[in-house]
Order: structure tokens, then C-alpha cells, then sequence
């Protein structure tokens, strides 16, 4: 009888795989600081308000955990600002129109509503928690989100070592009307070339932008750029300089109810 021989490569596939879960755990593993890219208190194109609700559930860590919370909007960072409700360990806690709450707790005259924006929050380095938010329109309707991380190992844009980004499904005509944002969670700028991709690989719109440390950006891109096709689109970020890292998210609204869908980033290789 032969000697079995597989060993060395069973254990190799198996370290393999053990690498690979591994990074997909630490990206969407519960983490001391976690961040929504899209939260927002304001009036609907057609009628009604936006509202962004979080839930936090804390994993571990201080109990009850303390949280501090930024707001990133296109006009700057505001925060940190203590929350005053906190989760103990193996608890969530709701807060509901959470840019309401950050006006209550901004002693400043800045005005939260009218805005959309990233909310960074962010306890103590041993503590672990996650975060889910959902949008909701007054007609009833709304879609979830949640949180990303803030590791390089993240979904994000990155320039060094390379790593692009693509939101498909996008599209804008007389029934939907989608928009897109960007967020640098990192200390130093990035530039990122944001290109609108019709189904049959034709640019139909494109511009480099200049995310600072903390900058925010959303915007309609058949508005940006101009563009007037109606047929059905994807978004290439395509990091060109910089260490930062840019996150990316999409939503897709129908016109006349306001009923949302949220798109997710996915690597573009």
C-alpha cells in the first residue's frame, strides 16, 4: 500500500483558508471604533424627511461602554460629543434620528438639519461593538446600512498597495434617481478618479476628486457631470494618489414614492 503524502497539502490548503477568514473576520469583526457613511436629517426631493436611526450593541469591553461620536459633512468634522445613553456589555441601544440627538449634545449654533454625512463613533481601545443604521423615509419606507471599519483591511479605496472599488446598478430616469458618497476615514488626503460606466464599458461621465483627511461628498453624478442617458450605469473609484482611504456607497431612490435601496461597494479586482 502507498503511503498517504496529501498531508503537507491539506495543511497547506487549510492555512490558506485560515488566512483568508481570518482577514474577512477583521474587517467586519466588531471593533472600539466603527463608522455609518451615510446618515441624515433632512427634506426629500417629492415630499417628506429623511431620518438616519443607529442601533449599537456592545460585544465587549467597559460596561456601560463609552462612546464619543463625530459628524463628517461636505462642510467639515463636527465632534467628538459624548453620548449620553450607552449600551452595557451584551446590550443594544436605539437612537432614533441620531443627528437630532448630536444637535441636542452641539452646543454650537451649526445646524444639523438639511444635512447628510458620515458618524464616526468610538469608544475605548479594549472595548468591541458594532453598529447597524437604517434611513427612513416618513412615507414609510427606509434600508439599512452597516458600519465599516476603519483598518486598511477594510472595504475602501486605497492607492498603496492598490485597491479600487465598483457600485454597480446605478441609474437615473424618470422613475429612479441614484446618488453616491465618499468618505476618507484616514489621517492623510486621497485622490480618487470617481467615473460613471455605461453597461457597455462607455464613460458616460468621470472627474478626479480630493478627499482630505475626514472629507465627505455626495452627490447625483448624471447631475455632476452633465449626463442625460437613462440606461443603467456602474461607479469605478479608482484611487490615483494619496494614503488615505475612501469609502464609497450608493443609493437608489424611486421618484415618486422615495422608497430606497442601498448599494454596497464591492472590490473592483
Amino acid at each position: 500500500m502507498k503511503k498517504f503524502k496529501g498531508f503537507g497539502l491539506c495543511a497547506f490548503v487549510l492555512l490558506l483558508l485560515a488566512l483568508s477568514t481570518a482577514s474577512f473576520a477583521y474587517d467586519s469583526s466588531p471593533s472600539w471604533r466603527r463608522f455609518i457613511p451615510e446618515a441624515i436629517w433632512a427634506a426629500a426631493t417629492g415630499g417628506g424627511t429623511w431620518t438616519t436611526d443607529v442601533d449599537i450593541y456592545t460585544r465587549a469591553g467597559t460596561n456601560p461602554t463609552e462612546l464619543r461620536i463625530w459628524f463628517f459633512a461636505a462642510d467639515g468634522a463636527h465632534g467628538p460629543f459624548n453620548m449620553t445613553s450607552e449600551p452595557d456589555v451584551q446590550h443594544c441601544i436605539r437612537y432614533i434620528n441620531i443627528l437630532n440627538f448630536i444637535d441636542s449634545w452641539d452646543s454650537s449654533t451649526y445646524e444639523y438639519y438639511g444635512k447628510v454625512g458620515t458618524i464616526w463613533i468610538e469608544g475605548d481601545v479594549g472595548d468591541k461593538f458594532q453598529i447597524q443604521a437604517r434611513t427612513n423615509h416618513t412615507g414609510g419606507y427606509g434600508k439599512t446600512m452597516n458600519a465599516h471599519g476603519f483598518e486598511v483591511e477594510g472595504d475602501s479605496a486605497y492607492f498603496s498597495t492598490w485597491r479600487g472599488m465598483m457600485i454597480q446598478g446605478i441609474t437615473n430616469n424618470a422613475t429612479y434617481r441614484s446618488t453616491i458618497g465618499l468618505f476618507n476615514s484616514s489621517g492623510s488626503s486621497i485622490t480618487v478618479q470617481v467615473a460613471l460606466i455605461r453597461y457597455d464599458d462607455v464613460w458616460s461621465g468621470w472627474e478626479n476628486i480630493v478627499l482630505g483627511s475626514g472629507g465627505y461628498l455626495a452627490f447625483n453624478p448624471y447631475t455632476r457631470w452633465s449626463v442625460t442617458s437613462t440606461a443603467v450605469h456602474r461607479i469605478w473609484i479608482n484611487p490615483i494618489a494619496g494614503l488615505g482611504r475612501c469609502h464609497s456607497f450608493a443609493s437608489t431612490v424611486n421618484n415618486t414614492t422615495n422608497d430606497p435601496a442601498a448599494h454596497v461597494a464591492v472590490q473592483y479586482d
